[in-house]
């Protein structure tokens, strides 16, 4: 049995933690239970961050020896409306405005413009609750003296609305707006429930949902239907690697790995890197063929990602490192067999679930574009419900004559120059950018000289070069996405 990190003192918190969902009050809660504050902090950290001090469960075990086992939950109980008699949802409404008196919730329409005469749900006082029954996309106003101080729409997974000062401030504030011309109508078809990220951000004001333009309220992973662990646990990474370099199906190279955990490290006795692994024959020439057919007529500018606005919105700027061009494999490209597939098949190696992967970024590079060196992972991704992207898994779709080699600039190969990994079409590299004893962090050994550990595409010379990137994150990537809590909108 794996004992829990913590075990002595989670004893004592199994009791109260167990009455509510096992999860994390802060999305940072990862990164600082890798610092060690489950033990040095305990009063805030077993209170707050219950999931990743691994300190709360609805199933506790408990065996012989006394010691304690925790059995996860797979999902957030918390953002699971309970389903009414009527077919509906029930929807817990709470008032935490300060400073005001009763305030009444009226019901406007089922989310359909229908025209419908409003009617008065009942009346709430100061830190009172109310349980309603009623259906996704209905629409409500909450008054305080007869005047509109918000408005609420029912959201799928979202169960519950509090009236506090910041939505007040959100509805009668610049979030609440529509930046698109087709949002009443898109509202009206019921698209504000079905595709509540990109709705939000761009149609706040016909979704009745402006306070959820704050990310805090938006994109808390305790607040999310996705599960609350992490995909990858301390000290786990090393393993995983030398379970692929030693028992999978395919005729792997390790290029670069940590002499301890692996010391037939190919070639070059004295690296002692991070893990770098290329897998030959990972995706068919049919699979390959596919992918980059289903996004060729989507292919741009390939852009890096700029500052993010007080929404969670991060603005696109065109990348002056990379010459490339760079097209999505969402739609009918994500839904294809041969997608599917390869997704599958990486499942299969890395052992981390498709749910944590973004959509495959496919990339073109005619003669001459390149990618200067550069990092997948950015510590600062800990504030982001997903978490940082831990691994990359970069799949080649297409032989190049010349050039357009995978550099690692701070590993050397056995002749003591930079390591360059030649595109194979239908070969794959995997390697991470976080360290074994954390994966919330950077490996240390990264930021020497360049202060990066980078890949860098290197210019082509001959020919075309089609790759796709598959990004692998610490946490559920899907859920917080669909909810428009990974970065931009196009």
């Amino acid at each position: 049995m794996n004992r829990p990190k913590h075990w002595p003192w989670l004893v004592l918190a199994v009791a109260a933690a167990s009455e509510a969902a096992c999860t994390d009050g802060n999305n940072m809660c990862a990164y600082w239970a890798g610092l060690g504050e489950c033990g040095n902090n305990p009063d805030y950290m077993l209170t707050v961050c219950a999931s990743s001090c691994n300190a709360c469960n609805t199933d506790v075990q408990v065996d012989a020896t006394g010691e304690v086992e925790v059995v996860e939950e797979a999902k957030n109980p918390r953002a699971v409306a309970p389903t009414s008699d009527g077919g509906g949802v029930v929807h817990v409404v709470s008032h935490e405005l300060s400073g005001t008196g009763p305030v009444e919730v009226v019901w406007l329409d089922d989310g359909k413009a229908s025209g419908k005469k409003e009617v008065v749900m009942f009346t709430l006082r100061p830190r009172e609750s109310m349980r309603m029954n009623t259906f996704s996309n209905h629409v409500f106003s909450i008054r305080s003296e007869g005047q509109e101080v918000a408005r609420f729409r029912v959201m799928p997974d979202r169960p519950r609305t509090v009236l506090t000062r910041k939505v007040v401030e959100m509805y009668a504030g610049p979030a609440c707006l529509d930046k698109q011309p087709s949002c009443a109508q898109r509202a009206a078809r019921g698209e504000c429930a079905s595709s509540p990220g990109w709705m939000v951000m761009m149609c706040s004001a016909s979704c009745d949902s402006c306070h959820l333009r704050d990310p805090e309220l938006r994109c808390a992973r305790s607040a999310l239907n996705m599960a609350q662990g992490s995909a990858l646990k301390p000290g786990e990474l090393d393993a995983k690697f030398v379970a692929a370099a030693t028992e999978g199906a395919y005729d792997v190279t390790v290029h670069s790995g940590p002499r301890a955990a692996f010391p037939d490290v190919a070639g070059n006795a004295s690296r002692d890197g991070p893990w770098v692994l290329t897998f030959e024959n990972f995706v068919t020439d049919a699979e390959a063929d596919a992918i980059v057919a289903s996004v060729k007529n989507s292919f741009s500018r390939s852009t890096d990602q700029g500052s993010v606005d007080e929404f969670g919105e991060q603005q696109k700027v065109v990348s002056q490192g990379r010459t490339s061009e760079n097209a999505w494999c969402t739609g009918t490209c994500e839904d294809s067999p041969s997608t599917l597939a390869v997704m599958k098949r990486i499942e299969g190696v890395t052992g981390i679930p498709t749910a944590n992967y973004e959509s495959f970024q496919v990339l073109r590079y005619l003669p001459g574009q390149y990618y200067r060196s550069h990092h997948d992972m950015s510590g600062a991704d800990n504030n982001l419900a997903c978490g940082p992207r831990i691994y990359t898994f970069f799949l080649y779709l297409s032989d190049v004559e010349e050039g357009g080699e995978t550099e690692f600039p701070l590993l050397e190969d056995d002749g003591g120059v930079p390591l360059r990994i030649r595109p194979r079409r239908g070969s794959a590299l995997w390697w991470p950018s976080v360290r074994s004893d954390d994966p919330t962090r950077q490996d240390p050994r990264t930021c020497v000289t360049l202060h990066v550990f980078g890949h860098a595409a290197l210019q082509v010379k001959t020919g075309i070069k089609f790759a796709a990137n598959a990004w692998i994150h610490l946490f559920d990537y899907r859920v917080p996405n669909h909810w428009g809590c990974t970065g931009s909108f196009d």
